[in-house]
């Protein structure tokens, strides 16, 4: 059996129940837990989205729930319901230090907000919002160009770009340390978008560069040429890498690499971490392609010993056929993002590999930006026109079936989803008042530089 006792008490406490023997009677342990839950607590403020997942420049809808315990018989003191929408980077750097036989752990912190906007949902009249529980829909769209949520972690250092819904119920002297105003959270995910560009390849002309051996003794050197057909790509997209090249050295090539390398880095008070990642790698051994057979050296003598180690006896001609292969962007890549303290690169690689140790590996490096989707006229590929909201208050959310045509104290309205709180438990017994929709003019985001103070959006 399982034994649950529910107080009537301000805050609800379940006393919870252990395994009972089969000649027991009680239980063998209880535990009291407590348990937060919207409208047992004088102000309880909970915020909830249509969704958690985000395309840049689409349309947020959501409600914000508000409680006001009935034993506050003449309400409680009330400004203004404020709704913002933040979004920040933050970071950890890990490190220690030794002293004597013992080892001390730092952690340095940075935090930027990089994106923020606030917008009052309701003013209450005479500074006081009477008891009573209330919903307060909103919808607005989110700028075109906000950066994707990411998250990252080296062992106790991380790095993240998180946003985060807030509804604050301003009071008046309210907002210090020791009275701060009652507010709910919610955390959503955002994925960011750009205008598919009609042209973005790159062609990197035919170098010669030239190779070192050990002891920085000269060995001749290589030539590459090499070219993408797209730097801006979406996950799961291919991209085609065409290259030729020519060995004028007296080293053997061992194998040619091509690699789409992820490069995430944060810095905290001039500690960094950086976690590299290959998201996609091809490789083929030197031996086919004839062009990269090592040339005969005029003289073997080590630059040490004051002679050259080598000199050209001329060069070939680099080699008109072009090699052609295809990397893939897997789904689970990072978009490429660049911030005040956490950055995210791409870099698509083709590298000569050479035979033995300390040899210089000629590369040719191609920037790479990756996108979740493609926008079209910024707006996430849909209608920049927010979708109308209709109010409803929510019948019992302990049902899992809502009977059409069901009626409440005050008007419901059908909706053609209905948005449920996750986030908080609604008491059974809610039936709230139910505000108009508020349609939030949002100003388009800025990508905010270091030094420039950060914005405020009304």
């Amino acid at each position: 059996k399982v034994y649950l006792s529910i107080s009537q008490d301000t805050c609800s406490h379940v006393v919870i129940v252990s395994k009972i023997g089969a000649n027991q009677t009680k239980p063998t342990q209880t535990n009291k837990y407590t348990v937060a839950t919207m409208g047992n607590t004088p102000i309880s403020i909970g915020v909830e989205t249509d969704k958690t997942d985000y395309t840049a420049g689409s349309s947020l809808r959501g409600k914000v729930y508000l409680s006001i315990s009935r034993r506050q018989s003449t309400g409680v003191p009330a400004h203004v319901l404020q709704l913002r929408l933040v979004g920040k980077e933050s970071a950890v750097v890990h490190h220690t230090s030794t002293n004597d036989s013992n080892t001390d752990h730092h952690y340095e912190r940075s935090s930027h907000t990089f994106f923020q906007v606030e917008y009052p949902l309701y003013t209450f009249v005479n500074q006081r919002a009477a008891s009573g529980q209330y919903e307060y829909p909103f919808q607005f769209n989110l700028p075109p160009n906000l950066p994707s949520t990411m998250k990252a972690k080296d062992g106790q250092s991380t790095c993240e770009v998180e946003y985060e819904l807030v509804a604050t119920l301003v009071q008046p002297g309210g907002g210090g340390i020791f009275n701060s105003n009652p507010n709910g959270k919610k955390t959503i995910s955002v994925s960011s978008t750009t205008m598919e560009p009609t042209d973005s390849s790159v062609q990197h002309p035919a170098d010669d560069i030239p190779v070192n051996g050990c002891c920085c003794c000269q060995k001749g050197s290589m030539s590459l040429e090499a070219s993408v057909n797209k730097t801006i790509v979406q996950h799961n997209d291919s991209v085609q890498v065409q290259f030729r090249c020519q060995n004028h050295s007296s080293l053997d090539v061992h194998a040619v690499k091509i690699q789409l390398e992820q490069v995430i880095e944060w810095t905290c008070n001039s500690r960094s971490k950086k976690v590299k990642r290959i998201l996609d790698k091809l490789e083929f051994e030197g031996h086919r392609y004839p062009e990269l057979e090592a040339s005969e050296p005029k003289s073997t003598v080590c630059c040490l010993l004051g002679g050259p180690s080598y000199a050209h006896l001329g060069s070939n001609p680099l080699s008109q056929e072009f090699h052609t292969v295809q990397l893939r962007v897997p789904e689970d890549a990072n978009d490429t993002y660049r911030g005040n303290s956490v950055t995210v690169q791409h870099v698509l690689s083709v590298v000569l590999v050479s035979n033995g140790c300390c040899n210089s590996n000629p590369e040719s490096a191609t920037m790479m930006q990756l996108v979740k989707s493609f926008s079209n006229g910024g707006s996430g590929g849909k209608s920049s026109e927010p979708t109308m909201v209709t109010p409803s208050a929510p019948s019992d959310l302990l049902d899992d079936t809502i009977t059409p045509g069901s009626s409440s104290s005050s008007p419901v309205l059908a909706t053609a989803e209905m948005v449920v709180a996750e986030a908080q438990v609604l008491p059974p017994d809610w039936n709230a008042q139910t505000a108009q929709v508020v349609e939030i003019p949002m100003a388009e985001a800025m990508v905010i530089e270091p030094s420039a103070p950060p914005p405020i959006f009304k």
